[in-house]
């Protein structure tokens, strides 16, 4: 059993390489949190797992010509090895009705040009009850900036209203504190708020108490690291720059 406790976030939908086979669940990367973290930080980390574990199966829905050309399983050593070589394939030619975001092809509602080499593409994902990415739902816009740039602008546009998604989904004490309902004003009042101890009427030793937390988990976050032809140019770099605060990682 491990010391340090991990977030595990798990997706539950279908194979998206075996459309035959059941549902099944697939666990992502462990995300460390430190004892004693604050309330607010681990939901801060509970965020971003899910954020990732969003992105990553969103890569395996935008399919082309057979392909998942975005997921995060192509094997990315070889890919570099390639690229070090000067040797890339010919690039494949594909256009819009050769794009399956979801299962589904893609619906294009408008495509035109706004400026000089900059379109607005508006495409429907309709509606699916069975989806386990229920953000890819209605029409959804982006900006194009050029035709070589489709397929990044709707990527970036799936990743933006998934990520809206989850803010307003993802809540801690029952309240979305991400959510966009809370307008940017208001963020602005709160953190004078929270920040002002004299408003808060904090004690002292609440003060120092926490200023001692904050000071423990920069200590322990330190990672503890071998000397290496990895680490050391880092630790190299590090001591040029010299910084003042702040706890550097010990070398073994």
């Amino acid at each position: 059993m491990e010391e340090t406790p991990c977030i595990v976030i798990g997706i539950v939908g279908p194979d998206n390489y075996n459309q035959d086979r059941p549902e099944e669940i697939v666990y992502g990367r462990r995300w460390r949190v430190e004892r004693h973290l604050s309330y607010s930080e681990i939901y801060q980390t509970v965020v971003l797992a899910c954020k990732t574990a969003l992105e990553h199966e969103a890569r395996e829905r935008l399919v082309i010509k057979n392909t998942t050309p975005l997921n995060a399983h192509q094997d990315h050593e070889i890919m570099a090895d390639i690229l070090n070589n000067g040797i890339l394939p010919d690039s494949v030619n594909f256009s819009l009705s050769d794009i399956i975001i979801d299962g589904k092809a893609l619906d294009v509602k408008q495509f035109y040009s706004v400026g000089k080499d900059k379109s607005l593409l508006t495409v429907d994902f309709g509606y699916n009850a069975e989806s386990n990415l229920p953000f890819l739902q209605g029409e959804m816009s982006v900006l194009v900036r050029n035709q070589n740039d489709v397929v990044d602008s709707l990527w970036n546009g799936m990743l933006e209203i998934g990520t809206t998604w989850l803010h307003e989904n993802i809540k801690l004490d029952g309240q979305a504190v991400f959510s966009k309902s809370i307008s940017t004003g208001q963020r602005i009042a709160y953190s004078r708020l929270h920040r002002n101890n004299g408003i808060l009427e904090s004690e002292q030793i609440a003060i120092d108490y926490s200023r001692v937390m904050n000071e423990y988990i920069d200590t322990i976050r330190a990672p503890v690291i071998e000397a290496g032809p990895t680490n050391s140019p880092s630790m190299i770099t590090l001591e040029s720059i010299n910084p003042e605060h702040g706890f550097r990682p010990h070398v073994n």
